[in-house]
């Protein structure tokens, strides 16, 4: 059961207020509604009655509350016996995969910055095959990438993940229409998609790996071909009608999966105040750009 999800809904049930409960917990109503709702969904019970004006609780909520508040009693407890100093300081070294960096990155650093701001983040951007290995290698804490990775001083939790669509641009040339986009030959959507094309008949179709969001992104809109990419890293050319969604030929291929992994045996006090940073980030990102865009990992 997610922690976070319990302490949201003591404050949500204290305050009587989905707008008090995420200004409390620094987040959204969107968000605060999605831990409620999941919590909901976990328990098999309804716990809080809503309108536009009021939030009561159940007669399951009433009986749930008490036993939450003492979670989230003690859980406080134990951070503030963990709690190093508040002025944290130092350096986090975070790879990040392209997808990570042209969605909700920049999110995530600033975020960083306002809690901790004498706390470095030194950045690498690379594929996710690199990043893992410079992960082993200690060259960095933290790599955000597509694979739950598991080695002895490694831990990894997946975070979220992007439905992939057929995105073209709108204009595409006929014979354009059998070359197709996607990331670089050795990931996993490269992968995934070289499978579904073989299953349907369509080994033929010339594939091209991009190892560059940007490049991918100029090549679509420039007609080379159709792209298999999320939609999430090109809303802004979709926006302004520079590339549509097109039907898909055949069954969407798997959802481009982002997992934080990170290093346990140096560091970790640092590491995991941008841990935490990182889960609340992609919360609040997928709540925002919702479903056809990104859905959370269940945990």
């Amino acid at each position: 059961m997610n922690l976070k999800f319990i302490e949201t809904f003591v404050w949500v049930a204290r305050l009587r207020s989905f707008s008090l409960a995420a200004d409390k917990l620094f987040t959204t109503q969107a968000s605060v509604s999605s831990r409620i709702s999941a919590l909901e969904r976990e328990l098999d019970v309804r716990l809080l009655e809503r309108n536009s004006k009021t939030v009561r609780l159940t007669a399951a909520g009433l009986r749930v509350l008490a036993e939450a508040e003492a979670v989230s009693e003690s859980v406080e407890r134990l951070r503030t016996a963990l709690r190093a100093d508040e002025n944290a300081s130092g350096v986090v070294r975070i790879g990040a995969m392209e997808t990570v960096v042209h969605t909700w990155l920049a999110e995530m650093v600033a975020a960083v910055t306002r809690r901790h701001p004498k706390l470095e983040v030194e950045l690498v951007v690379d594929t996710a095959l690199r990043l893992h290995t410079l992960l082993r290698e200690g060259q960095i804490d933290i790599a955000l990438h597509t694979d739950l990775t598991h080695e002895s001083g490694i831990a990894s939790t997946a975070l979220l993940s992007h439905p992939l669509a057929w995105i073209a641009a709108p204009n595409l040339p006929e014979t354009a229409r059998d070359r197709i986009i996607t990331f670089s030959r050795h990931s996993r959507p490269y992968q995934d998609l070289a499978q579904l094309l073989r299953e349907h008949g369509m080994a033929r179709a010339r594939l091209n790996g991009i190892n560059s969001v940007a490049a991918m992104v100029r090549l679509l809109i420039g007609g080379f071909g159709v792209g298999v990419v999320p939609p999430a890293i090109v809303e802004e050319p979709l926006a302004r009608g520079e590339l549509v969604v097109l039907d898909a030929p055949m069954p969407q291929p798997p959802a481009l999966p982002v997992t934080a992994s990170w290093r346990t045996d140096i560091g970790f006090q640092a590491t995991q105040r941008i841990l935490d940073l990182i889960d609340t980030t992609v919360e609040e990102y997928a709540a925002r750009v919702g479903p056809e865009r990104a859905v959370l990992a269940a945990r």
